[in-house]
């Protein structure tokens, strides 16, 4: 059985993430609350507006806006946003106005959280990257700085319908299953003779055999990958911080030998 000590270790955690997602939530989301329910009003500027305007076309046809005949009007041109936030608010507003008994109130108001709350959330994987890198109390430290972050709050207030927030949150989250794969990574040349299809297919199949663990993190960082990029035009940048750290890797490796 467990002692209460060791219960209290393990629930420990869960309380003081609690406490500070609470905490990123009530900063984000309180000073706007009333006015922006009783009202409807986005903070978000032309991005919060369009994207209540690819909301009402998902709500009211049931399909993503791909051709909008309202930019570049008359002509018209390609919805320029990834699916993933819209559809995301669609589908959890809908849930709610189901339970409320409005629709267009349910979705309207989890589009006035829904950056508030991807902002709170991501202190979560902003915890598990700092932990895996420095430990505990930094850990702690790091998620309590970015609920407090001016800059961070003021792209992440209740109402302002746009997606920097989610963006963020999967680019952590991201980074984080990208660290824990390395950092289980069994090293050593894994193919003999590139030139040899039958030496690439033995070692490959040995690197996946033995790293089964570490292939399973690099596809959940694969995922949040892709996520970014179904939620963000510039998701590359993503991608490039990713290749900078690899080439920096590679390098300090060969002078290390």
């Amino acid at each position: 059985m467990e002692t209460e000590g060791t219960l209290w270790r393990r629930v420990n955690p869960f309380l003081i993430l609690a406490g500070i997602f609470a905490v990123a939530l009530f900063l984000r989301a309180f000073f706007a609350y009333e006015l922006a329910i009783r009202d409807f009003l986005l903070s978000g500027g032309s991005d919060a507006f369009y994207f209540g305007w690819i909301l009402e076309n998902i709500v009211t046809t049931g399909r993503h806006l791909l051709q909008d005949p309202m930019l570049n009007f008359p002509v018209g041109m390609l919805n320029p946003r990834p699916p993933i936030y819209a559809w995301s608010v669609a589908l959890v507003g809908q849930l709610v106005g189901t339970l409320q008994g409005s629709v267009s109130d349910g979705v309207g108001q989890t589009f006035l959280f829904s950056t508030a709350v991807w902002g709170a959330l991501t202190i979560f994987p902003t915890y598990f990257l700092a932990k895996e890198m420095f430990g505990k109390r930094t850990a702690y430290l790091a998620a309590f700085f970015l609920a407090l972050i001016p800059a961070h709050i003021q792209r992440t207030p209740f109402s302002n319908g746009d997606h920097d927030a989610i963006i963020l949150f999967f680019v952590v989250t991201a980074f984080y299953f990208f660290l824990k794969a390395l950092a289980g990574l069994r090293e050593r040349p894994w193919v003999e003779a590139w030139w040899r299809p039958r030496a690439v297919v033995r070692g490959l199949t040995g690197l996946v055999a033995e790293n089964r663990r570490t292939v399973l993190l690099a596809v959940m960082a694969g995922t949040a990958m892709a996520a970014i990029a179904l939620t963000w035009k510039g998701w590359a940048y993503a991608v490039v911080i990713i290749i900078v750290y690899f080439l920096a890797q590679i390098l300090v490796h060969k002078i290390r030998n």
